[in-house]
């Protein structure tokens, strides 16, 4: 609407009309860009992460207002892989016998081990490498008797491309991502990042 319609109202029936079919047509113009452009509107990552974030956690080390650490863990149960690869298959366009190839490819894996996507944030980049051979974290799980499980394999994922930000949509943009596997717990499991400046333990949902 024009700002002079405002700073002067009409003082007409036909002025009057003139101005409210002109914002009538702003507001439209408005609804049509916010559905046009919303990034809401992608369906396909919508219905992924409605299916994932039950699992997906969250907490943080601080050191009085400065954060020493934050961390972000998905594990990749059967439902959670059943979710990866039904999302891959649509961005790849892969066909029903591929997809079920791949869905029985990681059933099998989650028969066999837990693995965990975490992603990391520390201020100190050069002390963000959970796989050097001594790292400034050290990562864990805890299962239900308080048994430690060191992790088998940590795997950096370091291709930011259009598939695994859709996948790992909680990596952040100063964050470093990691696979972890591990040997399969029994029970209830946390997942413990200790270090210098602190520990977290992330409770994980493995159903």
């Amino acid at each position: 609407m024009p700002r002079s319609a405002l700073k002067n109202p009409p003082r007409t029936l036909a002025g009057l009309t003139l101005v409210l079919l002109l914002a009538l047509a702003g507001c439209q113009t408005t609804a049509w860009l916010g559905d046009k452009f919303d990034p809401r509107q992608n369906q396909n990552d919508r219905a992924y992460q409605d299916a994932v974030e039950p699992y997906l956690v969250a907490d943080s080390i601080y050191s009085g207002p400065a954060t020493e650490l934050h961390a972000k863990a998905l594990p990749l149960t059967v439902k959670v892989r059943r979710a990866m690869v039904e999302r891959t298959a649509r961005a790849l366009g892969l066909d029903p016998a591929d997809q079920a190839r791949r869905l029985a490819d990681q059933e099998r894996d989650a028969a066999q081990f837990l693995e965990v996507a975490l992603s990391v944030f520390v201020p100190e980049s050069k002390w963000n490498d959970l796989a050097a051979a001594k790292p400034d974290w050290r990562v864990l799980v805890l299962d239900a008797a308080g048994k430690e499980i060191a992790p088998q394999d940590i795997r950096p994922i370091k291709e930011r491309s259009a598939l695994n930000q859709a996948v790992y949509f909680f990596w952040g943009p100063w964050d470093k991502l990691y696979r972890l596997r591990f040997a399969l717990p029994q029970g209830a499991a946390r997942l413990v990042i200790t270090g210098a400046p602190g520990r977290l333990e992330l409770p994980l949902k493995l159903d």
